[in-house]
């Protein structure tokens, strides 16, 4: 078992699957509760996993970070966000990446821990990978035709028809790419454009936008699973 994949297994679920839909689109109000309710999971994966040494510097690490992080990244939404409709995408990749390198420079300065993934076990990363590509990925999707269409966006997470498709269309990929039949994406894509083809025409005259947000979503729909297959692929090679 790796404490490193546990532990961004446990950002995935604290930061997204435990965050309510109310709490994410009303981050003045939650904001806190939702940073306790992170570090708590953290927290527990740690000591679990490694015992009691420096778990409540390892706490307040985690506690901290996130409450810097989020709270710059709201300071620069509220701020930007009118003036340049893509720092949504850029904030949201920000977050994720800046609470991702908190664990990696705590691991490694506190526990030794250089991240080989020798000993990691290939069912956490498969669930972990898994994980990134349901709740967080249907976000930066929603981002992403957000920004495009210069549409408002936020953290929440509807399962509707559509977040639906784009999940087992991602889960499709992933698996075809670990197991070596990417050439089946073409046919994937075919297969979904001609079952919603009726949404494309005209209507009152004019072209709709469902066409733009379509290809936008269906595109970075396609690039999530194959980067994070090769993600999978790659972490995978360095575990016996």
């Amino acid at each position: 078992m790796n404490l490193f994949l546990f532990l961004i297994l446990g950002h995935v679920f604290g930061d997204f699957y435990l965050q309510t839909n109310e709490m994410a689109s009303n981050k003045s109000k939650h904001f806190l509760r939702h940073i306790i309710i992170y570090t708590l999971i953290l927290v527990m994966i740690y000591m679990l996993l490694n015992g009691s040494d420096f778990v409540f510097i390892f706490g307040g690490a985690v506690f901290l970070s996130h409450l810097i992080i989020d709270g710059f990244n709201r300071y620069v939404i509220i701020n930007l966000h009118d003036k340049y409709n893509w720092i949504q995408v850029v904030v949201f990749l920000v977050d994720q990446i800046s609470h991702i390198l908190v664990l990696v420079i705590f691991l490694n300065y506190f526990n030794r821990i250089y991240f080989d993934l020798n000993s990691a076990n290939n069912y956490l990363l498969f669930i972990t990978v898994v994980s990134y590509l349901i709740m967080p990925s249907s976000i930066i999707v929603n981002k992403v035709i957000a920004m495009i269409n210069d549409d408002e966006s936020n953290n929440s997470f509807k399962l509707d028809e559509g977040t639906i498709i784009g999940i087992l269309e991602r889960l499709l990929i992933f698996v075809m790419g670990i197991t070596g039949n990417l050439s089946g994406i073409g046919f994937l894509i075919a297969a979904k454009t001609m079952v919603r083809y009726g949404e494309f025409d005209d209507k009152n005259g004019k072209v709709s936008a469902f066409r733009a947000k379509y290809l936008i979503g269906t595109l970075t729909s396609v690039l999530l699973g194959v980067i994070f297959s090769m993600v999978f692929i790659g972490l995978k090679s360095n575990i016996p």
